[in-house]
């Protein structure tokens, strides 16, 4: 159940964090296309390719765009699951201690920040894998070889606008999510310092010791925790 914003926040989060994989499967995809269609044209020599479709930009450029999107998309969800935490069902848990991580307004502006600067970064993707195309100047009359060029570079022209329309619903999903971040921030700020506050409070569990040694203690071992008083006791004949 989400008891708090936070926990809301967290929730939705997870959410993005596995959309986030998609973009790993489409760039990886785009990539290996691309790769494919490249290695069909270098084989037919230099008078084949004059002949062969033209590309307005370089695909390895496309490729990199694909892949540090992904790349970038993975960093973000990594940093905002130790800002805001993971919620899985029934319970909240905070992703790292209060004496090792504590949320501050710096590092929740540095968080809303880069959602927008990523928003902004995926809305250029989609536009330019959008008009990604791969233009085929080709005579009609085709052998194997270029018919099958041909369908390798519609695989590509697919795969680059498949990308595109999930970069425009990335870059709604990250901008949405930046106003939720400042909308708010004041009640994940004072969550945090209530959270830190009953950590402070709370007191801290001391180890037992264990009287029987080169022995496990604990009933769930079958050894009886009086074991270390009792052995005292035994006489030595």
């Amino acid at each position: 159940m989400l008891s708090s914003r936070r926990s809301l926040l967290a929730a939705l989060w997870s959410v993005v964090g596995l959309l986030t994989i998609s973009s790993f499967i489409i760039a990886t995809i785009f990539a290996v296309v691309s790769n494919k269609y490249e290695d069909d044209n270098e084989q037919g020599g230099d008078e084949y390719n004059v002949q062969q479709s033209a590309i307005g930009v370089s695909s390895r450029a496309m490729v990199f765009a694909a892949i540090w999107t992904a790349v970038l998309s993975g960093i973000i969800v990594i940093y905002g699951t130790v800002i805001l935490g993971i919620q899985l069902p029934g319970k909240y848990y905070a992703c790292c201690p209060a004496n090792v991580h504590r949320l501050t307004p710096l590092s929740l502006g540095a968080f809303g920040g880069s959602l927008v600067m990523f928003a902004n970064l995926t809305l250029v993707c989609a536009i330019l894998f959008g008009e990604f195309e791969i233009r085929d100047f080709t005579f009609d009359a085709r052998d194997q070889t270029e018919q099958n060029n041909t369908n390798s570079g519609r695989v590509v022209d697919q795969t680059s606008f498949a990308f595109s329309i999930m970069c425009i619903f990335f870059t709604i999903m990250y901008a949405s999510f930046s106003v939720l971040v400042f909308s708010f921030s004041n009640s994940l700020l004072e969550e945090s310092v209530a959270d830190a506050r009953d950590a402070a409070l709370s007191p801290r569990k001391t180890e037992e010791q264990n009287h029987a040694p080169g022995f496990l203690g604990g009933d769930r071992f079958g050894v009886s925790r009086s074991y270390g008083k009792n052995i005292n006791n035994i006489e030595v004949l």
